[in-house]
């Protein structure tokens, strides 16, 4: 599946235990989130290129991940430089870009792309059935953990069950209009798309049921600390406090 694409490897990354790099996941998406200054969202994108390097992902790959991100993120540089009051920076026709606006859209970027990254290498290095069961080592709710293991792992089988059922459309000669009857189409498309669903989820609890299914997962594998994982845990946090360290001191500066 698309989720576990990187999930295969030898890497240093991929040696970790899959509870620190969750963990580290979580404190690096969190802490790059509430940085406030451009220098060291750079620095944490350069932390995200880091890990990415160090997992040793397909950088083809990882650019392609980046794509829609990037679409969505363009728009914010359509929109903030021109609306954000501020110091005038340089005009484009009949409108003005404010230097806090390419700020922040600069800061926008540079946090969304690094957390992006950081969780790449952090949390997609993972499948799907050894992140649910590094969550329930976490001892997070086992139902939680179990509606994001069955979500991951069943979402693109419904993705397939869309395209096949869109194709029977188009076979049928549909062209979606604007009128009555290609809302009703998309209706029933949708309507028919939930009980196929429904019936392939009973299908495979049946199925879970006759492998021995008691309402959690049996572990098939015991994780165990080494002196990489501390290591690696320490690193992560002594980046991150790093990163701290120099946005309030560039925080402070700008005052």
């Amino acid at each position: 599946m698309q989720f576990e694409t990187f999930a295969f490897g030898n890497s240093f990354i991929h040696q970790l235990d899959p509870r620190i790099r969750l963990v580290c996941a979580v404190f690096c998406a969190f802490s790059i989130a509430l940085l406030h200054n451009v220098l060291s969202a750079a620095a944490g994108l350069g932390l995200g290129c880091a890990l990415v390097a160090a997992a040793a992902l397909p950088p083809l790959v990882v650019l392609r991940r980046l794509v829609p991100l990037n679409l969505f993120v363009l728009l914010v540089w359509v929109v903030l430089p021109f609306s954000v009051p501020g110091e005038a920076l340089c005009s484009i026709g009949p409108f003005g870009v404010s230097l806090q606006g390419f700020s922040l859209a600069l800061l926008i970027t540079l946090k969304s792309n690094a957390i992006i990254l950081t969780s790449l290498a952090l949390a997609c290095t993972m499948q799907v059935a050894v992140l649910v069961r590094a969550m329930e080592a976490l001892r997070l709710p086992g139902k939680f953990c179990q509606v994001i293991f069955f979500s991951l792992r069943y979402f693109q089988v419904i993705h397939r069950e869309y395209r096949r059922l869109s194709e029977a459309m188009t076979a049928r000669a549909f062209v979606p209009r604007t009128n009555l009857h290609t809302f009703k189409t998309y209706g029933y498309l949708i309507s028919m798309l939930l009980v196929r669903s429904l019936n392939r989820g009973q299908r495979v609890y049946e199925a879970m049921l006759c492998r021995g299914y008691t309402g959690s997962f049996p572990a098939l594998r015991q994780f165990r600390l080494v002196g990489r994982d501390i290591i690696f845990l320490v690193f992560c946090l002594v980046a991150l406090a790093g990163l701290w360290a120099m946005d309030i001191y560039f925080y402070r500066n700008s005052l």
